[in-house]
This record gives C-alpha cells, structure tokens and sequence, in this order.
C-alpha cells in the first residue's frame, strides 16, 4: 500500500511498501524523458535534419543563381566598357587623322618637315620616327602597334590669334595679353601666318611679342616674304603622334600598367597621356584610293571573367586624307625608284575630250638602283600627280600596278585645257621619287551650237535660245549680233554653259533687221565655228 513517506512524478510511496509499484512508475517515467528527446514540436530529429537538408540545398541553389548572374552581368558590364573604349579611341584619332595637313599641307613646308619640327616634338619612343611625310605611319614589326604622327593646326578658342599691327619682319606683335601670349606660345613652337600661309619657328617671346626665323635651314633670323596687316591669322601647327603601348613595345611597363594596354596621345614637345584604355593594337594601311584604313583592337579590363574569345574586339574604319596628298609608310623597304617612259598617248580630243590616256614603264628597282626582290618591298600601285601649272602637284590618282600599261584618267571636273602630269611608284616604304614631269594640251574646238531660235518680246527686245552643247569641257557661249548687212559683232561676254542657254537682247532699234549667231567655247578658249544664224525684224 502507498501511505506516503517521498515524492516522485508526484506520486507518494511509503517507506517498506510496495516496491514493484514503485519500479513501475519510475520506468514510466524514464520512457516519458526520452519521448521528450527524440521529438521537437511534433517533429523527429531526422525529420528535422532531412528538411535541413532540402533548405540546405534550396539556398545553395539561389545563390548559386544569383552567383551565376552576377558574373553575366559582369561580363556584359566589361564588354560594354571595352566597347566603349574602342568607340572613343576610333573617333579621336579618326577625327584628328583627317585634319592632317590642315594648314601644313604647302609642298615647300612638308619638304622641310624635318628642319622646322624641333627634335623633342617628335618621338622616339616606342618607335623612332623620321618626319619626311604628312602623315608619318610607322610600322611596327613582330606584333607591334603602328605609330601615326602628323603636323597639322588643330583650331581651338586660341588658335590661331592675330596680329594687333603690322609684320613684315622678324616679329609678330599678337592680339593677346602677356601672359595670354606665354601660355598660347612656347619658343621652337611653329607657326602659319596669313591665310595662304608663311610658317615662321618662334625663336624668343617678349611678352605678346614673338621673334621668329621663316627659314630654319640658313643662319640667323629671316624676315616674313610679305607684309601682314592687323587682324591677320597666326596660327599654331602641332606634331601629333598616337600611339599603343603594351606588353610587345613596353615589356617593362614603364609607360603602362601590366595587362592593361593603353592608346596615348603626343602633341609638341610634351609627352604621352592616355586617351584610351585596354587598347591592345593599332595598326595602318593606305587604300588605292589614297585613304588610310585604320585597325584598332580592344580587350576586357578582366579577361578571366570572358569565355573564349569573347576578351578582344576588332574596330575598322577608313579615313579620308582631306588635307594631305601622300602618306609616308616607315619600313626596312628602300622607296621605289622614279618611273621612266611615261607618255601621254591620247587625250583632251575628240577621242578622250575630257580624258588623259598615260602609260609607263612597270618600275622593279628601288631607289637605290637595287631589286625590289623581297615580297614585301615589291611595288603595291602607283600614284598619278597632276595640275594645271607646272611643279604644284595638287592633285593625285592611285591606280593598281596592273595599270602602269595603260590608265585613263578622267579630269572633267578640272576646268582646265592643259595638264602637268608626274607618276610615282610606291611600296610598303612609300611613294618614290616622281618621274619627269609630262604636259597635255587641248587644242579641240567644241561642236558648233544647234537650233537657234529668237522671239520678239517687245518692240525694242529679243529673247534668243538654243540647244546645250554636250562638251564635258565646255565653258559657255558667246553671242554675235549684225544689223541690217553689216558684219558679225560680238555682243556679250561668256554666257553660262548649264542647260539649254538662252539670253535677251534690249535696247534695240523699232523697224530694223538683226541677224544672231552662236560660238561655243571650252576651257582652253577654243571657240567652235559660228552656228546657223537666225534673222529678225522688229516691228
């Protein structure tokens, strides 16, 4: 029996009692301790740690996602830069490139590049250049970048400033402050004065007052050629240079960081700064057409976030040479030497009226008298220079080598009856010398006009017209008048060519007979015969 004595699970045994009911309710009290262990809520351990496991997985999966998608986004972000770089480093040299020559384009400048440039403006580093052209591209060899320098007035809020008096000297006296002068001008700094320009090298600066030199090559200061009125532009011509630095020119990354290419800037004397970054390559070729052809490569800031092949982009685009007649190409390649046996078999006639046709001899020797044997010193095409006076060459035409037998050249658009014409061969180390200088003249009259007819407008008027000449030379018409039996007399000065022509004669005499005829003239001031004439009598 339980009369009580201690307490367990709330039941209360005496002290010699039972002692099976005691064990009893002892055990049923361990089996309730251990219930309790192995549940948590309802739940099993192993339920608990299987729907761990599930959670477990579910979580590593969404960041696994999100992981994954931040790297695309990544990836896109460095394409979008790299892009971005190769866009900005086409248009800024492009943009630039095309203005080469722009008031520095003059033959007797360009000639003597190397005696007005001071050394320090040009570089020599990461390739030496040799300033005998404008543009200069240097190529590299190896997978190195090419290097374009050139000389041109880049126009800014300063450039060009202007005379505050008149020069005809060895000084200028600007339109500008002290300091202004200081900070627009540094001595060697080369100059264009006037508007068909005089370059001048600034020797000393004396507030807004520059001494200049006009001829670099003879000792002493020489004077301008002409004098120059208050107002007249003097303008600044820079050297530029671009240039790719990167693991190839650069090994010890003194101008770069390591795996990470930079294009860079050079104007004057100053040094390179960076235009655009992870620009890898550059590279420059000329089209037959005379225009450059600019390659640039662009790579990821990160290349070991990119799939294969994904890490560069190639750029392209071609530049038109505006302002500059001939690039020069640096190479181990002797320029070819000077072409011989240039004729000009046919033109400027009946058969060719507004058409040259040229031959030559295929030129296989550099300048130096040697082979063109290796490959890639052979010649590539020619270059045609022509103009209306003799020496100016301000005109050109690049043909393929297959042409040296046999090229038309087509100068419709040149108004002009005579041509001094010169070809120059050209390889990968530039145009050679040209050859000896050929004229052709045109001395073939135009067709006579055709279908003259008049009408009397009022008693004292007569309004004339007639059919256009198809001439690709033509230049207008003259109209000649006699009264009554009398001769021929010329009556107004040269009439436009476009269109079918006519004109009104006034002034004229109530009752009398007027007679008109034609002449139409070409650029050479050849006349054609007199056209049918038509007779009119006035009311």
């Amino acid at each position: 029996m339980i009369k009580g004595a201690g307490r367990l699970g709330g039941w209360v045994a005496e002290s010699g009692g039972d002692h099976k009911s005691f064990c009893v309710i002892r055990s049923s009290a361990r089996m309730f301790s251990r219930e309790r262990f192995f549940t948590i809520g309802g739940f099993s351990l192993i339920e608990l740690l299987i729907v761990l496991a599930i959670f477990s997985i579910l979580i590593g999966s969404v960041l696994g996602f999100f992981s994954s998608q931040r790297d695309v986004y990544v990836r896109e972000d460095l394409k979008l830069e790299r892009d971005q770089n190769l866009r900005m480093a086409m248009e800024t040299i492009s943009s630039e490139l095309s203005t080469a020559g722009y008031r520095a384009a003059d033959a007797s400048f360009i000639e003597k590049l190397s005696s007005w440039v001071p050394p320090e403006f040009i570089s020599s580093y990461p390739l030496s250049v040799s300033l005998d052209a404008n543009p200069k591209i240097t190529l590299g060899e190896d997978g190195r970048p090419d290097m374009i320098t050139f000389a041109c007035s880049v126009p800014t809020a300063a450039n060009p400033t202007r005379l505050s008096e008149d020069s005809n000297e060895t000084q200028l006296t600007l339109a500008l402050s002290n300091s202004e002068a200081e900070e627009q001008y540094r001595t060697g700094d080369v100059l264009y004065v006037g508007y068909i320009p005089e370059y001048a090298r600034v020797s000393s600066i004396d507030g807004n007052v520059l001494s200049i030199d006009t001829d670099p090559e003879n000792p002493g200061l020489q004077p301008l050629s002409g004098s120059y009125a208050a107002g007249t532009p003097v303008g600044e011509i820079s050297v530029v240079s671009y240039a790719v630095f990167n693991g190839n020119n650069d090994p010890k990354n003194k101008r770069h960081e390591a795996g990470c290419p930079l294009l860079k800037r050079k104007v004057n004397a100053g040094g390179f700064y960076p235009v655009a970054e992870n620009i890898s390559q550059m590279k420059v070729r000329e089209t037959a057409g005379g225009a450059l052809q600019l390659f640039l490569t662009a790579q990821t800031a990160r290349k070991l976030l990119m799939e294969a092949g994904a890490d560069e982009i190639d750029g392209k685009t071609e530049i038109s040479m505006r302002n500059a007649t001939q690039a020069g190409f640096a190479t181990d390649c002797v320029k070819p030497a000077a072409p011989d046996g240039l004729n000009l078999e046919n033109g400027l006639n009946g058969a060719f009226p507004c058409r040259i046709l040229l031959s030559w001899d295929p030129v296989t020797t550099d300048a130096t008298g040697n082979d063109l044997a290796e490959e890639k010193c052979r010649v590539t095409g020619y270059r045609i220079f022509f103009d209306m006076a003799p020496g100016v060459f301000g005109h050109h035409a690049d043909v393929s080598v297959e042409d040296a037998s046999g090229y038309i050249l087509d100068v419709s658009g040149e108004a002009s009856s005579v041509y001094y014409i010169s070809v120059a061969a050209g390889n990968s180390g530039g145009f050679g010398e040209k050859s000896t200088e050929a004229l052709i003249s045109d001395n073939t009259p135009p067709e006579r006009p055709t279908g003259i007819s008049a009408v009397v407008v009022n008693p004292d008027k007569i309004a004339l017209s007639w059919d256009e000449n198809t001439e690709c030379d033509l230049d207008g018409y003259l109209l000649f008048r006699k009264k009554g039996g009398g001769a021929f007399e010329l009556v107004t000065g040269l009439l436009p060519a476009e269109g079918k022509r006519g004109c009104t004669d006034a002034g004229l005499e109530a009752g009398a007979s007027y007679t008109y005829a034609i002449k139409a003239v070409d650029f050479g001031f050849n006349q054609s015969d007199l056209s049918d004439d038509i007779t009119v009598v006035l009311p």
